[in-house]
């Protein structure tokens, strides 16, 4: 990684501060330039199989699942070393984070990457998709409001 993509990297997304909830669950949000952090693909993913929720077929928030283009891996790999990092710099500060000070392979340990490898090896990119926010258009440039099964198709993330 160039100086100056690590320095994009580190400069745009930030770890907001600690949030405990009312049964004591424990979240650091993301943050870029003080909104929600946000990730566009350059390139056309192709998407594994229709999006869906396990057992629930009336799901408004499901799992989509993305063959990745080698570029990117690579920003979401260089994203996730970043956070990382972030995160165990902020355990070391403040051990109540993870109730106790974690090296960077005990963060590596427990941090849940949006790449995923499959158990026959392919590699995927794992993702939330909401049907109530998602825009789907057909190749007129025309909205669908059915799209139908979208395994096989490809689409960019917006």
């Amino acid at each position: 990684m160039e100086p100056q993509q690590q320095a994009t990297c580190e400069s745009a997304i930030q770890l907001g501060d600690l949030t405990i909830n009312a049964k004591g669950g424990k979240y650091v949000p993301l943050r870029r330039n003080g909104g929600p952090p946000v990730w566009q693909s350059a390139e056309w993913q192709k998407i594994i199989w229709h999006p869906a929720a396990f057992n629930d077929p009336t799901a408004k928030r499901v799992g989509l699942c993305l063959e990745p283009d080698e570029a990117s891996t690579a920003q979401l790999q260089e994203i996730e070393q970043h956070l990382v990092r972030a995160l165990t710099a902020l355990s070391l500060s403040e051990p109540k984070v993870f109730g106790k000070f974690l090296t960077e392979t005990d963060v590596k340990d427990r941090f849940q990457s949006c790449l995923k490898t499959s158990p026959r090896g392919g590699s995927y990119l794992k993702l939330k998709l909401d049907w109530g926010r998602v825009r789907i258009w057909g190749p007129n440039q025309e909205e669908l409001a059915e799209p139908g099964d979208l395994a096989g198709r490809e689409c960019k993330v917006r």
